[in-house]
């Protein structure tokens, strides 16, 4: 069982958690990383000459919990699709919500793929926290998907 707390303070979010990974009823192993700062970077539209120009840069913070391999393997997609973002100022937008909304399409659909598997044990859960370009504040998310 993973112990995540999550304190907001001001305009700063803290992000803490235990260390434990369970392999099992009697089995673990101490000393896990949980936590991660993950790349964000959004760019703009690709100009007619194939330009493509960086627009934001930040870092999102992610703690995992849950099936080991699941969490890991959500966390790392997570990680490579938002180091490619691109908006189109008339359509989207770069609030924190819009971003989570990507990531949710992303875990919705790893969270189906895996549930058709009939794996008893899947679950995993995110905890995402970031700078909400939009609002101007920090902001964040808890992502939940049992079977």
């Amino acid at each position: 069982m993973t112990l995540v707390i999550v304190k907001k303070y001001e305009n700063n979010i803290s992000i803490s958690s235990d260390s434990r990974i369970s392999l099992g009823e009697e089995r673990y192993v101490d000393n896990c990383i949980k936590i991660f700062s993950i790349p964000i970077k959004i760019y703009y539209p690709t100009s007619e000459d194939g330009n493509t120009k960086l627009f934001y840069e930040s870092r999102l913070g992610v703690a995992v919990i849950g099936s080991l391999s699941n969490a890991f393997l959500v966390k790392d997609s997570i990680s490579e699709i938002l180091q490619r973002v691109q908006f189109s100022p008339l359509i989207t937008n770069t609030s924190f919500e819009s971003i989570i909304s990507l990531i949710n399409l992303f875990y919705k659909k790893h969270f189906e793929n895996f549930s058709n598997l009939r794996i008893e044990t899947f679950f995993c859960e995110i905890i995402i926290t970031g700078y909400c370009l939009e609002q101007k504040n920090i902001k964040g998310v808890f992502i939940v998907n049992r079977k």
